[in-house]
Protein backbone atom coordinates (compact mmCIF):
# COMPACT_ATOMS: atom_id res chain seq x y z
CA UNK A 1 0.00 0.00 0.00
CA UNK A 2 1.40 3.47 -0.94
CA UNK A 3 -0.53 5.37 2.50
CA UNK A 4 -3.38 7.16 0.14
CA UNK A 5 -5.28 4.03 -0.87
CA UNK A 6 -7.12 2.42 1.91
CA UNK A 7 -8.98 -0.54 2.15
CA UNK A 8 -12.58 0.02 0.35
CA UNK A 9 -14.81 0.50 3.20
CA UNK A 10 -19.18 0.18 3.15
CA UNK A 11 -21.03 1.58 6.46
CA UNK A 12 -24.55 1.64 6.99
CA UNK A 13 -25.87 3.92 9.99
CA UNK A 14 -28.69 5.14 11.84
CA UNK A 15 -29.96 7.43 14.42
CA UNK A 16 -33.05 8.19 16.09
CA UNK A 17 -33.14 11.79 17.80
CA UNK A 18 -35.04 13.59 20.39
CA UNK A 19 -33.47 16.76 21.31
CA UNK A 20 -34.16 20.33 22.44
CA UNK A 21 -32.44 23.02 20.64
CA UNK A 22 -32.09 26.26 19.73
CA UNK A 23 -30.32 28.85 17.14
CA UNK A 24 -30.24 31.90 19.14
CA UNK A 25 -26.80 31.64 20.36
CA UNK A 26 -25.96 34.46 19.07
CA UNK A 27 -28.31 36.78 21.45
CA UNK A 28 -26.68 35.26 24.45
CA UNK A 29 -24.07 33.00 25.38
CA UNK A 30 -25.38 30.05 27.23
CA UNK A 31 -24.04 30.81 30.50
CA UNK A 32 -25.29 34.17 30.82
CA UNK A 33 -28.71 33.13 29.50
CA UNK A 34 -28.95 30.68 32.24
CA UNK A 35 -27.96 33.28 34.53
CA UNK A 36 -30.52 35.60 33.69
CA UNK A 37 -33.19 33.01 33.47
CA UNK A 38 -32.19 31.58 37.23
CA UNK A 39 -32.13 35.07 38.71
CA UNK A 40 -33.91 37.31 37.35
CA UNK A 41 -36.23 34.55 35.48
CA UNK A 42 -35.73 36.23 31.32
CA UNK A 43 -35.13 33.44 28.72
CA UNK A 44 -33.81 35.20 25.47
CA UNK A 45 -33.55 31.81 23.70
CA UNK A 46 -36.17 30.21 21.35
CA UNK A 47 -35.91 26.33 22.17
CA UNK A 48 -37.86 24.08 19.98
CA UNK A 49 -38.32 19.71 19.51
CA UNK A 50 -36.20 17.93 17.02
CA UNK A 51 -37.98 14.55 16.70
CA UNK A 52 -37.02 11.79 13.79
CA UNK A 53 -34.59 10.04 12.22
CA UNK A 54 -31.80 9.27 9.80
CA UNK A 55 -30.13 6.89 7.63
CA UNK A 56 -26.88 6.29 5.91
CA UNK A 57 -24.92 4.20 3.06
CA UNK A 58 -21.62 5.28 2.78
CA UNK A 59 -18.87 4.24 0.53
CA UNK A 60 -15.47 5.20 0.80
CA UNK A 61 -12.88 3.72 -2.19
CA UNK A 62 -10.23 5.56 -0.94
CA UNK A 63 -9.07 6.98 2.38
CA UNK A 64 -10.34 10.97 1.10
CA UNK A 65 -13.05 10.09 -0.85
CA UNK A 66 -17.13 9.18 0.38
CA UNK A 67 -20.07 8.36 -1.56
CA UNK A 68 -22.64 8.98 0.73
CA UNK A 69 -26.73 8.40 0.44
CA UNK A 70 -28.93 9.94 3.25
CA UNK A 71 -32.44 9.77 4.71
CA UNK A 72 -34.01 11.92 6.93
CA UNK A 73 -36.76 12.87 8.60
CA UNK A 74 -37.23 15.30 11.32
CA UNK A 75 -40.56 17.18 13.06
CA UNK A 76 -39.90 20.61 14.74
CA UNK A 77 -42.02 21.44 17.64
CA UNK A 78 -42.12 25.05 19.45
CA UNK A 79 -41.76 24.54 22.73
CA UNK A 80 -43.10 27.10 25.53
CA UNK A 81 -40.86 29.76 27.04
CA UNK A 82 -40.70 28.43 31.21
CA UNK A 83 -38.26 29.14 33.86
CA UNK A 84 -38.43 27.07 36.53
CA UNK A 85 -36.85 27.73 40.12
CA UNK A 86 -35.94 31.21 39.65
CA UNK A 87 -35.36 33.08 42.67
CA UNK A 88 -36.43 36.44 42.06
CA UNK A 89 -39.36 37.98 40.28
CA UNK A 90 -42.17 35.80 41.59
CA UNK A 91 -45.09 34.73 39.33
CA UNK A 92 -43.46 36.88 36.38
CA UNK A 93 -45.16 36.13 33.08
CA UNK A 94 -42.60 35.70 30.37
CA UNK A 95 -42.73 37.43 26.97
CA UNK A 96 -44.78 35.39 24.09
CA UNK A 97 -42.73 33.89 21.60
CA UNK A 98 -41.35 35.55 18.39
CA UNK A 99 -43.63 33.75 15.13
Amino acid sequence: MDGKRGVPTLAIGAELHNITSTDDAWRADRLENALDAFFAREDFRDYYKLAGWDAYVAFRPMRNTELRLDWRSDHYQSLDQTVFYGRFGGNKVLPPKRP
